[in-house]
Formats: structure tokens, C-alpha cells, sequence
């Protein structure tokens, strides 16, 4: 896997919330104002966003179990990489539903601290507790449908790294090419980082393991 790399350095602008576009086409509501308060209300998503990493897990669990059976000559092999394949499907569709819930994220410079509200669940984080921030990208990669050729779905996610754990902030849409993703979320990283007060840093986007595939 690529190394981390710090976040670079072209002159981004400022982050326009207007122009934000959230992950799975779900309503987003901000309130910017780092240093004061930041408020991202995010409504229920689509689906339909999460397709290519669903597909990706179903794929490639199918292909592992193959792969095992072979080795260990064992009967069946179509049989079970067909069940595994299956069974990763419908995990991961379940995982993937479940993180289309409305969710809420605030932070709230006069108690200094950040909250992050999933089904009516609270996780209150102090200020003090954040190490950095970190923009992720992710990619999936799959052949066009119509002949040869790849097509690159790129997004970003904003994390928040905290002494006991990794908080989610935002995620947003997925583009054709990477430097829409990138610009998009960057100046958001850039400006939270600075009220916060901690460093921030860009992992390159990274696909998962044989994330290229042929769409069926």
C-alpha cells in the first residue's frame, strides 16, 4: 500500500459549502463557521452510490474462496465461491444501509468539543483529543460496459484521528476523475484543521485490492 502523503500544496481557495456534495446523494445541511461552529447535517442516502464496493466485495471474496479451495483441493469450488460471493454480498449491502442513516456532526468552539450523533446514538470527542485530520481518497475501478477501457469512480472522506479512534466528518460525492474529489473536500480539511488547531494530511487515493473489474 502507497504511503501517506502530505497534503499538497497549490493554493486551494476557500471551501464552499454551498458547492458540497455529499457521499450516497444524501441532503447535507452546513453551518460553517470554524472557530465558532461547525454543523453538517447529513439526511438519509441513496444506495445506489455504494453499487461498485458492493460489487467489488462479492467479487473478490468469490475469487479468494476459489483460489483457497484450489490449493487445498477440495470439491465444490464453483459451488462455495458462488455461497461466499453471495454471503458478501448481503453483508456488505446490510453494512453499507446501515451507514445511509441521518447523521449528525458538530463542533462547538464554546464547549470545545465535537459531536458525532448515527441513530440516535451520541460520541461526544474533546478538542484536546484530536491528533489530526486526515483526507482520504478511494477509488474503484471498473471496465466500461461498452467496450474496452476504465472507468474511475474517485471520492474523499474527511476523518478526524482522536486518541482512541478514527471520527468520521464527511464523505463526499464520487467523480469521474480525482481532481474534482480532491479539490472539492481539500480547502474543508484545510480550514477545520487551522480552528482546530492540528495538522492535517492527504492519503492518495488507493483502490482496494483487485478493484478492477469487468462489469457484468
Amino acid at each position: 500500500m502507497p504511503e501517506p502523503q502530505l497534503a499538497r500544496e497549490p493554493e486551494l481557495g476557500r471551501f464552499e459549502p454551498a458547492q458540497f456534495k455529499a457521499a450516497d446523494e444524501a441532503p447535507v445541511q452546513i453551518d460553517w463557521q470554524p472557530g465558532t461552529l461547525v454543523r453538517l447535517e447529513f439526511g438519509a442516502g441513496s444506495i445506489v452510490e455504494k453499487i461498485p464496493p458492493i460489487i467489488v466485495t462479492g467479487i473478490v471474496t468469490a475469487v479468494a474462496v476459489f483460489v483457497v479451495m484450489g490449493w487445498l483441493e477440495l470439491g465444490g469450488r464453483w459451488l462455495w465461491a458462488f455461497l461466499a460471493g453471495a454471503a458478501a454480498l448481503v453483508v456488505r449491502t446490510g453494512i453499507e444501509k446501515s451507514q445511509l442513516q441521518p447523521r449528525q456532526v458538530r463542533l462547538d468552539w464554546r464547549t470545545r468539543s465535537a459531536t458525532f450523533r448515527t441513530s440516535g446514538l451520541d460520541a461526544k470527542v474533546p478538542f484536546d483529543r484530536f491528533k489530526e485530520l486526515v483526507l482520504r481518497g478511494h477509488v474503484v475501478r471498473l471496465r466500461r460496459a461498452e467496450g474496452e477501457g476504465i472507468v474511475g469512480h474517485y471520492w474523499c472522506e474527511l476523518i478526524a484521528a482522536a486518541e482512541h479512534g478514527e471520527h468520521t466528518l464527511a464523505v463526499g460525492r464520487w467523480f469521474d476523475e480525482s481532481d474534482p474529489a480532491y479539490r472539492m473536500m481539500a480547502p474543508m480539511a484545510a480550514e477545520l484543521a487551522a480552528a482546530l488547531s492540528v495538522p492535517w494530511r492527504w492519503e492518495d487515493f488507493t483502490p482496494p485490492a483487485s478493484a478492477i473489474l469487468e462489469r457484468i
